[in-house]
C-alpha cells in the first residue's frame, strides 16, 4: 500500500491585506534645463546631450549634464547639481542615465532666452516644426537598470499656439510656462516630446523635467516546494530516513522580500543530522513571487507533523524523494486495512499547519506523489475533501480544487477509508 508524498506545488498567495497595495512615491528628481545664453547662432546647437546621474548612500541624486558639440557647453554645465532624491534603494551608491537627442526634423539646441532647450529646423528658438509640417521631436532615452524610472512632469516655457504632446499623447496647457502632470500616462523608459500641432511658430521650449525611480513592480508566480533529496546518508535499505523522536516536525519558512520574491528557508526539530540535511536541502532563495505590494516584508510558516503509525515523520529518497510516516510502510503515508484479511488498521495522517499575517490566503494548486502507484488519498482543509482514488503511475501530479488555507488552518494527507493502498507525499522539483 502507499501514498502520495506532499503537495508539488504550494500556493499564489492570493491576498486580501486590508493595506494600501499601490507605491506612494515620495522622492523626485528635478532636472531645470534654464541657462544663461541670450543670443541666436549656430552656438546654440548641443547635439546630443548626456544626463549622468549619480546617487549616494542615502539616495540624493547629483547631476553632470555634456553635450557632444563643444560650443554650447558652458550653458549645458549650468545643468549640472543636486537634482533631487529617488526612491529606489537599489539605486542608492548607484548611477543612471537619461540621453537626450533631436530624432524629428529638427537640431538640439538651448534657446536664446535662457529657459531651456529648443531644436532648430521650424522656428529655431523652439520646438514645433519646419515648414513641411514634419516635427520636431526630443527623444529621451533612460538608462537605469534594475530599476522602474516613472515621469511625473514635463515643464516648459515659451508655449504659443498648439500643445504638448508626450509619447503623441497630446496635453494642452492654461498659460505659456508651467508643469505639466503626466504621472498618469504611466511614462517609463524612453519618451518623446514635440509640440502637438505640425505647424512653424506653434510650439515651446523643454524647460524641464520631474521624475523617480523606483522598485520594479513585483509580479506573481507560483510557489513551488519540491521534497526531492539526494538521498545523502541513508539508504537503499531501507529508503528512508526518520527523525529519531515522534514529536519531530518540519518547518517551511517563507520570507517575501521588497520585490516579491519568496524564499524558503526548511527546517526541522529533530536532532538526527542526517534528517536536518536532508530537509535543508529544500531551501529556496526564490521559490516563487507575489504582485500585491502590501505583501511585501511579510512572512508565513507551515508545519508538517504526523499522526497515527508509529509516529515518525520519514523522508524517502525513492522516485526522487518525498514525505511519509514510519509504520505500515515507513516511506509512505498508509495504514489504512492491511495485513491477511486487512485486520490491521494504523491510519497515518501528514498535516500542515498555516501560520500567517491576517488576510492572508493559500489557494493549493498541485500536489505531487511517489512511489505511489494505485494509491488512494484524501487531501483536505477540513471543510472541503479532495479525493484520489487509484493514482495513476508511481508518481505524478495532480490538480486541487478548492483548497485554500488560513492563519490556523490545517491542510492534511491520508488514506481514503475503505479503499486502501496509500503513497508517499512528494514534490516535483520545479
Amino acid at each position: 500500500m502507499n501514498f502520495p508524498s506532499l503537495f508539488r506545488r504550494l500556493p499564489v498567495l492570493a491576498s486580501a491585506v486590508w493595506l494600501a497595495s499601490s507605491i506612494v512615491l515620495q522622492a523626485q528628481v528635478t532636472v531645470d534645463f534654464s541657462h544663461s545664453n541670450g543670443t541666436a547662432g549656430a552656438a546654440q546647437n548641443t547635439g546630443d546631450i548626456t544626463l549622468a546621474f549619480t546617487v549616494d548612500g542615502a539616495g540624493n541624486v547629483t547631476l553632470d549634464a555634456s553635450c557632444t558639440d563643444p560650443d554650447p557647453v558652458t550653458y549645458v554645465d549650468e545643468f549640472d547639481g543636486s537634482v533631487g532624491t529617488v526612491s529606489d534603494p537599489a539605486m542608492w551608491g548607484q548611477s543612471f542615465s537619461i540621453a537626450l537627442s533631436e530624432t524629428g526634423s529638427g537640431t538640439l539646441r538651448v534657446d536664446n532666452t535662457g529657459s531651456g532647450l529648443a531644436a532648430g529646423g521650424g522656428n529655431a528658438q523652439i520646438i514645433d516644426a519646419n515648414s513641411s509640417g514634419s516635427n520636431e521631436i526630443i527623444t529621451a532615452t533612460v538608462t537605469a537598470s534594475g530599476s522602474d524610472f516613472l515621469l511625473q512632469g514635463v515643464n516648459y516655457a515659451g508655449l504659443t499656439n498648439g500643445g504638448i504632446a508626450l509619447n503623441s499623447t497630446p496635453y494642452t496647457p492654461s498659460g505659456s510656462s508651467g508643469t505639466i502632470d503626466v504621472s498618469a500616462q504611466g511614462v517609463d523608459e524612453t519618451f518623446s516630446i514635440a509640440s502637438s500641432a505640425s505647424t512653424v511658430g506653434q510650439g515651446f521650449k523643454l524647460s524641464g523635467l520631474t521624475f523617480d525611480l523606483v522598485p520594479p513592480a513585483p509580479t506573481a508566480s507560483d510557489v513551488a516546494v519540491s521534497f526531492a533529496n539526494t538521498g545523502t546518508g541513508f539508504g537503499p535499505m531501507p529508503p528512508f530516513v526518520t527523525p529519531g523522536s515522534a514529536s519531530a516536525t518540519i518547518t517551511l519558512d517563507f520570507s517575501i522580500n521588497g520585490t516579491g520574491v519568496i524564499a524558503l528557508d526548511a527546517s526541522t526539530s529533530s536532532t538526527n543530522t542526517v534528517f536536518q540535511a536532508t530537509v535543508d536541502e529544500w531551501d529556496n532563495p526564490s521559490a516563487g513571487s507575489v504582485s500585491d505590494a502590501a505583501l511585501l516584508g511579510q512572512s508565513f510558516t507551515l508545519v508538517g507533523s504526523p499522526s497515527g503509525g508509529n509516529g515518525n515523520l520519514t523522508i524517502t529518497e525513492k522516485i526522487g524523494g518525498g514525505i511519509g510516516i514510519s509504520g505500515e510502510n515507513g516511506n509512505r503515508v498508509d495504514g489504512k486495512d492491511y495485513g491477511t484479511g486487512n485486520v490491521n488498521s494504523t491510519p497515518e495522517t501528514l498535516t500542515w499547519t498555516l501560520t500567517a499575517p491576517a488576510g492572508v490566503t493559500l489557494n493549493l494548486t498541485n500536489w505531487s506523489h511517489a512511489d505511489g502507484n494505485n494509491g488512494d488519498i484524501e487531501v483536505s482543509n477540513g471543510s472541503i475533501d479532495n479525493d484520489f482514488p487509484n493514482l495513476s503511475g508511481s508518481a505524478g501530479t495532480n490538480a486541487l480544487s478548492g483548497i485554500t488555507l488560513v492563519d490556523g488552518g490545517s491542510l492534511t494527507f491520508r488514506e481514503i477509508d475503505d479503499i486502501g493502498f496509500g503513497t508517499t507525499f512528494s514534490a516535483e522539483s520545479r
